[in-house]
């Protein structure tokens, strides 16, 4: 059978980081769509293995989730001593309850070095729920941008 296309989704306010973050962030284990130095992960879009579900876009909310608490992501040590830069865009799920469903974070665009970092940290987020169409509660995806400046 043919993979179900990514839904297309809007982007969230950018997260980042600066050269005074300097604690090592991230989580330990495998690697991210088959980036090398990726965090732990798996594939997103099948609910058949952990996929998203009944996850919506932006698009199809009446009223989309908004940031209660942004958490800033911890410049990786050895990133910043090899002058690493970028932007990361994490895309989560956004749960019923306002919190970021962990197990279905998946990076969607890599600086590897800064990858886990990226993700420990906008798995911290908070937001208001979302709304559909219908007026119920929905979970809904998004992708965040992490930027990592060492200006």
């Amino acid at each position: 059978p043919e993979p179900a296309p990514e839904p297309t989704v809007a982007k969230a306010e950018p997260a980042s980081a600066s050269s005074e973050a300097s604690a090592v962030g991230g989580v330990v284990g495998g690697v991210v769509g088959g980036v090398v130095g990726g965090t732990r992960g798996g594939i997103v879009g099948s609910t058949a293995i952990g996929g998203t579900g009944d996850a919506l876009t932006l698009k199809q909310v009446m009223r989309p989730p908004t940031v209660l608490k942004q958490v800033r992501p911890d410049y990786p040590r050895l990133a910043k001593q090899r002058n690493i830069q970028g932007v990361v865009v994490v895309r989560v799920i956004v749960g019923t309850d306002g919190r970021v469903e962990q197990e279905h974070t998946r990076v969607m665009r890599s600086v590897p070095a800064l990858d886990a970092a990226a993700i420990a940290a906008v798995n911290q987020w908070h937001f208001t729920p979302a709304l559909g169409r219908s007026g119920r509660l929905a979970r809904v995806m998004i992708d965040i941008p992490v930027n990592f400046s060492l200006k």
